[in-house]
Order: structure tokens, then C-alpha cells, then sequence
């Protein structure tokens, strides 16, 4: 941050000491101004300008608020607080060349809110994105549009928008980057908004601009259709997957293997590719030992609906069972399980790629975690699934292992069962040990109160034996002065 500038406006005692000294500042160093101060600095000067180097200043201004704010990391809600700001600085009929900096800096604020948007955890309020969405540039309207259905979306805010996007030209959509337009036909599938006013128009726009795409556009754009639901068998896509087949089958022996990998995976269940498809399994096969064995697993999986009638899956399976297959290391055992679950009801007839895969699975199976072990039992436990030399030991160990883990609940039911017991008399046993207590206690006060009934009537035995004594010793006393008394007279 400069201090120079950031100190002249500090200093600045009123709008105009502010507006000289931005005007003679370098454009740059806006950008270096806390988001705060450029807050500041815009409420202050948001007036029409008093003189030409009030002028000056807005423009500088303007010029580096998106700087600013991009250095500040201004989250999506600052960023609409200064869109509002911007969309009326410098009045209402500003000079020409602030409103040409206005514009693009209007501009500019729109594009960084629609790519903040594209994060999937960012949230924004419908109720303050409405003002931009009705004045900003078509592309950052449409991009935005397609992040709120791809969020999900679905309030009549977001149908208000995504109308906006459809009441467009068709050229004007067809013009959208490819990125956007895939953003509006991927939003389409999560929410109805969006879908009942884009997805036509969208989808018609895609397939008209397929052929102005570089070939990695067209392979992302089918890699992105590929996660949404059902899109291989959506009439409105239809035009966009036969477009682009169209346009790729030609050059599916050109393009890089990342590139065939997101073909593959794209219309595996598309009928309408299914042509690109074969075509993606015979490069497929002549490029098998340049594939990375776990990304060739994904490619087998995706080219499996083709069957055992194709030629070039037939080969990539003799490349399983003579390369990655038989050696170590090469995939973990679940992987293998998986890749055997997926070709079991495809291709179950390759008997060198189903004895190898059948040894290996047999060989690894105590390494088999249990969520590999159900979908590969099911698999191989079809009528018309694959035979091979090893399936009758490998079901009879999963048998065994569902077995065991049902048999080792069970004697986890018992000792818990056991445990229960053992409680049960162990509280017994202290209740009774508690009720002895309690007699030996009773016990214990009836025979304190024996002993004090037993020491008080020995005390009033005492007392009744030293009162017979007493009157003893009277009566004797009593003779004794009767005999002297006889004696004298």
C-alpha cells in the first residue's frame, strides 16, 4: 500500500482536498487502498464533479476499484454494495469519458461477481444480485444464471433471471463462451427455473457454435453433459451430442488421450454417439500401452456397453490379460474386482481375460475389502455370466466371507447376550449382598437396644439392692436403740 496516497487522504479535511490528491496520484496506486477507504473515498466523491480535477480523481477512481477489491479479497456481497455505488457515480449525466469507465467498470464487477459464483460454496442474496442481473453485460448475466442452477436454485428470483438469458438473440447466446453455455445447460438439469426458460434456447446455441470450438471446448462440454441426469436420453440435448459427435469422429484418432478418456466417459450411454464411441474403442486399442493401467480401467468401464460383437474391445481385453493384469501392483485388488464386475454382463465369453482376472482375484481376495465383495458375488452369480476356471473357489470364499461375517455377528449377539447375563447377576448379587447388609444392620440397632435395656435394668437391680441394704441397716440401727433403751430402765 502506498503511503503517500493513503496518508494524502487521511489528511484530506473535506471532498475536494480528497479529489487533489487522487488527481495527482499515479492510477495504480488506487489499487493498493484499503477496500475501506475506497468506500470512503467513493461515497465522497460521488457527486458530479465540482471541477476538471474533481473529474480526474473519479476517473482514477473507477479505473482501480476492481483492483482494490480484487487485492482486498472483497467477498460477493462487497462487491454488489460498490456494483450499486458505481452504477451511479459521478451523477446522473456524467462527461463521456467517465461514463466510458463507468461502464467497464460496471462491467468488471459483474464478470468478477459471475466467477466468484462458480464456486459451488459461494452464497449470494437473489434480492441484491437483482439489481445487476438487470443491468449487466448479457455474458455475466448468463454465466451467473447458469451457477445458480447448477446450486440448485429454484426460486421464482432465479426464473426471473434465467429469463432474461432466454429473451436473448440466438446469436447472442450462440456467442456465449463455451464454458457459460455448458454452466446453463448443466444448471438446467438441477433446477426447473432454469430449465423451463434456458434449456431450448441453450442447447440450440450450443449445437449452432459447436463448430467455432477448439476440440478440447467440445470434449469438456461432453464431459460436462456426461454428470447430468438422463442427458443421454434428453430430446433437448439430442442436437448437441449428434453435433458433436459429428464434429469429433473425424479427429478421434488426433486427439490427446485425456481428451478420448472424456469422449469415452461423455457418450458411453448416449445411442446417438454410439459411432464415436466405437471409433473411441479402436483408438482405444492401438493406444492401450500409453494409458495409465487405473485410467484404462475407467476407459474399459465406459467402452463395456459395445459388447463382445466389437473387435477393438475384444483386443483391449487381450491387453488386460497378457499386460496390466498379470503384474503386480499395477492395480489394487478392488479395482480389479470392479473392472470384473462391470464386464461380467458385457463381455463374460473372453476366456484368457476371465481366467487371468479370476486367479487374480482369487490370489488377492483376502485384501478384497467388503464393498468390493457384494457387486462382485452378484456378478458372477449370473445364469449367463462368465466361466472360468477359478469362479467356483472364488464364489465359494465370497460365500464364505458373507458366511463368516454373519457367523462372527452372531458371536458378537452371544457374548454381547453373555454380557448382558453376566450383568444381570452381578446386580443380583450386589442387591443381595446390600440386603445382607441392611439385616446385619437391623441386627446390629436390636441388639444395641438389647444392651441398653439389659445395662438399665441392671442399674435398676442396683438400685433396688442398695435400697433393701439401707432399710437393712435402719432396722438394725432400730433393734440396737431398743435394746439400750431396755437395759437402762
Amino acid at each position: 500500500m502506498s503511503d503517500g496516497l493513503y496518508a494524502a487522504i487521511l489528511r484530506a479535511a473535506n471532498a475536494e482536498e480528497t479529489a487533489s490528491a487522487l488527481a495527482v496520484a499515479p492510477s495504480s496506486e488506487v489499487a493498493t487502498l484499503p477496500v475501506d477507504t475506497v468506500e470512503a473515498v467513493v461515497g465522497a466523491l460521488s457527486g458530479t464533479p465540482a471541477s476538471p480535477k474533481a473529474a480526474i480523481a473519479q476517473s482514477k477512481l473507477l479505473s482501480g476499484l476492481c483492483a482494490a477489491l480484487e487485492a482486498g479479497k472483497a467477498p460477493v456481497a462487497r462487491l454488489l454494495e460498490f456494483y450499486a455505488h458505481a452504477s451511479t457515480f459521478g451523477g446522473p449525466q456524467p462527461e463521456p469519458s467517465l461514463l466510458q469507465t463507468r461502464s467497464k467498470t460496471l462491467a468488471d464487477l459483474a464478470a468478477a461477481v459471475a466467477t466468484k459464483l462458480k464456486d459451488p460454496a459461494t452464497g449470494v442474496s437473489l434480492k441484491a444480485l437483482g439489481p445487476l442481473c438487470q443491468t449487466a453485460p448479457f455474458v455475466s448475466v448468463a454465466s451467473i444464471v447458469g451457477s445458480l442452477g447448477e446450486k440448485g436454485a429454484d426460486l421464482d428470483a432465479v426464473g426471473d433471471f434465467a429469463a432474461i438469458v432466454a429473451k436473448a438473440q440466438a446469436q447472442d447466446l450462440a456467442a456465449l463462451p463455451p464454458d457459460v453455455l455448458g454452466s446453463l445447460l448443466a444448471g438446467s438439469s438441477k433446477s426447473s427455473q432454469v430449465s423451463k426458460h434456458c434449456l431450448l434456447p441453450a442447447a440450440a446455441a450450443t449445437a449452432a457454435a459447436l463448430g467455432s470450438w477448439s476440440m478440447d471446448d467440445i470434449t469438456k462440454l461432453l464431459f460436462v453433459l456426461a454428470k447430468v441426469k438422463d442427458a443421454g436420453s434428453s430430446e433437448a440435448l439430442a442436437p448437441v451430442f449428434s453435433k458433436a459427435s459429428e464434429i469429433v469422429l473425424p479427429e478421434i484418432s488426433k486427439i490427446s488421450v485425456p481428451q478420448l478418456i472424456k469422449t469415452v466417459l461423455s457418450v458411453s450411454k448416449v445411442k446417438a454417439c454410439r459411432p464415436l464411441l466405437e471409433a473411441s474403442a479402436v483408438v482405444v486399442a492401438e493406444k492401450s500401452s500409453d494409458i495409465p493401467p487405473a485410467q484404462l480401467l475407467i476407459v474399459t468401464q465406459g467402452l463395456a456397453p459395445l459388447g463382445e460383437k466389437s473387435a477393438a474391445l475384444q483386443k483391449i481385453l487381450d491387453f488386460w490379460a497378457a499386460g496390466p493384469l498379470t503384474k503386480d501392483g499395477a492395480l489394487k485388488i478392488d479395482q480389479i474386482a470392479k473392472l470384473a464386475q462391470v464386464l461380467a454382463g458385457f463381455c463374460p465369453s473372453h476366456g484368457a481375460f476371465w481366467s487371468v482376472i479370476g486367479k487374480k482375484l482369487l490370489s488377492g481376495f483376502p485384501e478384497l475389502s467388503e464393498a468390493g465383495k457384494a457387486p462382485l458375488a452378484g456378478a458372477l452369480s449370473e445364469l449367463q455370466g462368465p466361466t472360468f476356471e477359478k469362479k467356483a473357489a472364488l464364489l465359494e470364499a465370497l460365500q464364505k466371507s458373507k458366511g463368516g461375517g454373519k457367523e462372527q455377528e452372531d458371536r458378537g449377539d452371544r457374548r454381547g447376550d453373555r454380557c448382558d447375563r453376566d450383568r444381570d447377576r452381578d446386580r443380583e448379587r450386589s442387591g443381595r449382598g446390600r440386603d445382607d447388609r441392611d439385616r446385619r444392620e437391623d441386627r446390629g440397632d436390636r441388639g444395641d437396644r438389647g444392651d441398653r435395656g439389659d445395662r438399665d435394668r441392671g442399674d435398676r437391680d442396683r438400685d433396688r439392692r442398695g435400697g433393701d441394704r439401707r432399710e437393712d441397716r435402719g432396722r438394725e440401727r432400730d433393734r440396737r436403740d431398743r435394746s439400750r433403751s431396755r437395759r437402762r430402765r
